[in-house]
């Protein structure tokens, strides 16, 4: 349900402790399997700065949901080229190209559409990363189709690593935390439109995501789709999600081996299935939770 991604201190002694997303260290690698938690309540994701708190004391957690990692197929990659990780979780897939000073997207498929950006890849984070990197900013185009529409997308993807400080999550506390903010702004276009002047709608996903030094993935990831297609009398549907890492909360292990310990039922949003101009289907689906042997 991964996502999204996307930090001027005081002294020396706090520059050389804050946390730096790397490759070394988070860069994803396949065969990794994570567990995060569902997360219930609105974050809080309104302080910036340095030696800020952030705080998420009143949010809790139910249910599970894993995402894993692994190694497109030479189909997937014949058809996202340049990928060269493939992520799922919750019913989505996403391709990324890995290199030394980034990670890219260079796909998206959803049950309602997929989102081919092989015309120019979109940055998810950039190596390294941290409170005093310079925020980026960087073009992504290509296609997209769906049972109600297909056509050309372009749009920017800016991503800025604007706060740092102390997370307060639930009942658990966490130092030394950076937050990344990521944005990503898509103008649709009909399929015609190859110079990208009449856009016929867009889709603005809004990401924030807090790690810490500790643990490869963010604690907590939360990402709000705002999409406007007026010719579909869509206008301003907004819908928002979050999910926490589970390993920050449980002695399990966040990168786990399968093994099956529960099962359970909850609910997911069809976000894109609004592209058909109807409202989102709340689908009822079954997942699989995991701990580590």
């Amino acid at each position: 349900m991964k996502y999204p991604l996307l930090f001027l201190l005081a002294s020396a002694g706090i520059l050389s402790a804050q946390t730096t997303i790397t490759k070394a260290f988070n860069d994803p690698v396949s065969g990794e399997s994570v567990a995060y938690l569902g997360v219930i309540g609105t974050p809080d994701n309104s302080a910036t700065g340095a030696n800020t708190t952030f705080n998420n004391g009143s949010l809790t957690f139910a249910g599970s949901a894993t995402t894993a990692y692994s190694t497109p197929t030479a189909s997937e990659v014949s058809t996202f080229p340049g990928s060269t990780l493939k992520m799922t979780g919750s019913g989505n897939t996403v391709y990324y190209k890995q290199s030394a000073s980034k990670l890219e997207i260079t796909g998206l498929v959803t049950p309602d559409a997929t989102l081919n950006l092989s015309a120019n890849n979109g940055t998810y984070i950039s190596y390294p990363t941290q409170y005093t990197t310079t925020t980026e900013t960087d073009q992504a185009q290509g296609t997209f189709t769906s049972t109600a529409a297909s056509g050309l997308c372009k749009g920017t993807i800016t991503i800025n690593p604007n706060a740092s400080g102390t997370l307060i999550l639930g009942t658990a506390t966490f130092t030394n935390v950076l937050r990344v903010k990521s944005v990503q702004t898509f103008n649709l276009h009909l399929p015609s439109d190859t110079s990208f002047l009449v856009p016929i709608g867009t889709i603005t996903n809004t990401s924030y995501s807090y790690y810490n030094s500790t643990k490869k993935f963010p604690l907590l990831t939360t990402i709000q789709t705002v999409v406007n297609i007026p010719i579909a009398n869509i206008n301003n549907q907004t819908t928002n999600g979050a999910q926490a890492l589970s390993s920050a909360f449980l002695a399990t292990g966040e990168i786990a081996v399968k093994k099956q310990v529960c099962s359970y039922t909850r609910t997911r949003f069809r976000i894109l299935s609004n592209l058909k101009g109807r409202p989102p289907r709340i689908q009822q689906q079954k997942f699989t939770a995991w701990t580590e042997n």
